[in-house]
């Protein structure tokens, strides 16, 4: 049986370099000149529907052995697939995408096509209070697996450096972020309550606003001061939902003394 049809949702992560600057010392100081601005250095994404991630970074590209500072090419692979998605999730999703379009900016890319945004970060803030909200941490502490040691910026300086060591641990730490991300969301997804309505962006407006499911059960009602709502409950994201009642068909409560 085929699962419930969704928009097309990437989950998305990238490392970048730092940029290298002149500093008069080394603790909390200003910097008085840029000498090389940042870039990307690997893009990690998925499709929520896919098994793993996939994982490309500077030298899979024929540029890099001509250019090996350019991220032009990682940066346009990166536009196609925002450009492909109706949703975008990402852990801190501000520093990602933002990152990326700072970058297609540069490259004089034109905005990909609107895309929703949806941030684990801020699904973890808005609703729970963990000890930390950090991805590695939160995964480690719902018992969803651990980041990769990614060697410090040992592996940084290295892959900047052209070290083919540094660059496959740089790319597995990426992905293995990103597989991070998705089980991530898949556990915070039932009790997030500002999701975008996949169900109405696939035009199922009987189905699970969460994710597409149309598995769902019919659970109750509740009131506010002027509206009646039934209530339903997904029987696989296991999330819930509402929908306005019309005045017929509401149910009378009954008072009690």
């Amino acid at each position: 049986m085929a699962g419930p049809a969704i928009p097309r949702t990437l989950l998305i992560d990238i490392e970048s370099s730092p940029s290298l600057g002149w500093v008069w010392q080394k603790w909390q100081t200003d910097v008085l000149s840029f000498e090389k601005d940042w870039r990307v250095l690997s893009l990690s994404w998925m499709w929520l529907e896919d098994k793993r991630p996939l994982v490309l970074g500077l030298p899979d590209f024929l540029r890099y052995k001509k250019e090996p500072d350019s991220d032009y090419d990682i940066v346009a692979k990166a536009w196609d697939l925002m450009n492909e998605a109706q949703v975008i999730i990402a852990h801190n999703i501000s520093f990602d995408v933002k990152k990326l379009q700072a970058r297609m900016a540069f490259w004089n890319m034109p905005p990909p096509s609107p895309f929703a945004q949806v941030d684990t970060l801020k699904m973890a803030r808005r609703s729970f209070s963990f000890q930390s909200n950090k991805l590695g941490e939160l995964c480690t502490h719902l018992g969803i697996g651990a980041k990769e040691d990614n060697g410090g910026m040992a592996t940084w300086f290295g892959a900047m450096q052209g070290d083919p060591k540094a660059w496959a641990r740089l790319k597995k730490y990426n992905a293995q972020d990103v597989r991070l991300l998705r089980d991530l969301f898949l556990k915070l997804r039932p009790w997030a309550n500002s999701l975008p309505n996949v169900a109405l962006m696939s035009g199922q407006t009987d189905a699970c606003p969460k994710c597409g499911s149309q598995n769902i059960t019919k659970q109750g009602v509740k009131y506010n001061r002027t509206t009646t709502m039934q209530q339903y409950r997904c029987n696989d994201c296991h999330g819930w939902s509402s929908s306005r009642v019309s005045d017929k068909e509401a149910p009378k409560p009954t008072l009690v003394s």
